[in-house]
């Protein structure tokens, strides 16, 4: 997404940008993207950038209880590139 936004808008944007992203985390980055989930279904954020086979992931099980209420609070939206 970044390498996209440096050839489209050029480097100083970009690096403004991500200023502007990091200066709104609602907390310091957790290294689970299934947190970072639950983390939205929890409110501690409205959004959060993850890899999105992990909803999936969850849809199945993923070797811990499926949380149906995690999956009904949150949704997967796909950048366009």
């Amino acid at each position: 997404m970044l390498a996209a936004m440096i050839e489209r808008d050029g480097e100083l944007a970009t690096r403004a940008f991500v200023r502007g992203l990091v200066a709104n985390f609602a907390r310091e980055p957790i290294d689970l993207d299934i947190v970072q989930i639950n983390g939205v279904a929890e409110g501690v954020c409205d959004i959060a950038i993850c890899n999105d086979y992990y909803y999936g992931l969850l849809m199945d099980g993923f070797g811990v209880v499926t949380n149906k209420a995690v999956l009904d609070a949150v949704g997967v939206h796909h950048l366009d590139q």
